[in-house]
């Protein structure tokens, strides 16, 4: 669903855009702020997290499922709690979602896959140095002569290992 500006997203709830600002600033809902510094909101994002703070307005109020009969007020706190978390959890999911679609996470499974044998290849290439300089590090006659040696080695093995980084997959 595409972002809505505040505005957009109170009229389409029957709300003052008010009090959508105030629930932006006080970080019960959740908005993104595009590049030329508008705040937007995405609706379901929103939709989770006033479903969230009605339902614990209401329990609070003694409204809605809270305050049945011969439920003490620790259930009822405990219910309220849960709720919440419960909601606060699928907000959390919601903008993860979100994310993920935009391109903007990535799997850990994936990171590892890629990653691995990256760091393996950069282990080996880097070991490799010593044993293939040191006889040329030894016939140099000066410690400048040895540094400029050792240096172009492990800039050699930095390229090396840079030209087997795949290129990053486009993600649909």
């Amino acid at each position: 669903m595409a972002l809505m500006t505040p505005a957009a997203y109170a009229k389409s709830k029957g709300l003052s855009r008010q009090a959508i600002q105030q629930a932006m600033d006080a970080e019960r809902i959740p908005f993104e702020t595009d590049a030329r510094g508008r705040k937007l909101i995405d609706p379901q994002v929103a939709d989770a997290a006033l479903a969230a703070l009605t339902d614990h307005a209401h329990a609070e109020n003694g409204k809605g499922n809270a305050g049945k009969a011969g439920e003490s007020d620790s259930g009822r706190s405990h219910w309220i709690n849960t709720k919440t978390e419960r909601e606060r959890i699928n907000v959390e999911l919601a903008r993860l979602e979100l994310q993920e679609k935009r391109g903007e996470l990535l799997r850990k499974a994936e990171v590892e896959e890629q990653i691995g044998p990256m760091l393996a290849n950069l282990r080996d290439e880097m070991l490799s140095i010593a044993p293939r300089v040191a006889p040329a590090v030894l016939a140099c006659k000066s410690i400048p002569e040895a540094t400029r040696l050792i240096d172009k080695a492990i800039r050699d093995a930095m390229r090396h290992v840079a030209a087997k980084i795949p290129a990053p997959e486009a993600r649909s």
